[in-house]
């Protein structure tokens, strides 16, 4: 008897028949999907080229949120360095102002200001008030030169201070 296997061309295989009771699921291989070789590179490569654009992809993201977070910083700086300037230009007039404030100047100042204002002097200098009156016939008397009161008769002497000055001048005396 002549084997038939020997008669079949070397790349098919016998046809088995076999029970359904014994029937069991094949294992998935390339070999049952029958992909070439071709089929498989290509997929390679896809997955290869796909791969590659991913990492590009999130390389380009991380550059943009850096770029992002540098231009928040560039704003902070500026608005920092614009503060700053402000706070100089202040410092600088302070110091300006600081500058021609000389204490004798000052001391001159507050002089003027306590003759003018309160009336105050010395103690060896004589404080002079002067008391207007209206003019006869309604018109207001113009100013003129300022000029001692004159000193009540029956007073006794006293010290010129201003105080004395002041009270005289509200009691009538």
């Amino acid at each position: 008897m002549a084997r038939r296997d020997r008669a079949r061309p070397r790349g098919q295989r016998r046809a088995v028949v076999r029970p359904v009771a014994t029937l069991r699921p094949r294992r998935l291989t390339l070999a049952a999907l029958r992909v070439s070789r071709s089929t498989l590179h290509a997929v390679q490569r896809a997955l290869v080229i796909g791969l590659a654009l991913a990492v590009l992809a999130l390389f380009v993201a991380g550059i943009a949120e850096q770029r992002w977070k540098e231009a928040g910083l560039r704003r902070e700086v500026a608005a920092q360095t614009a503060q700053l300037d402000a706070a100089r230009q202040r410092n600088d007039a302070l110091r300006g102002k600081l500058a021609a404030a000389s204490p004798a100047a000052y001391r001159a100042y507050v002089e003027d200001t306590a003759r003018r204002e309160l009336n105050l002097g010395y103690p060896d200098e004589t404080t002079v008030l002067v008391q207007w009156h209206d003019a006869p016939g309604g018109a207001a008397a113009t100013p003129t030169a300022a000029s001692p009161s004159p000193a009540p008769a029956a007073a006794a002497p006293r010290t010129a201070t201003n105080w004395h000055a002041w009270l005289d001048f509200l009691l009538g005396r």
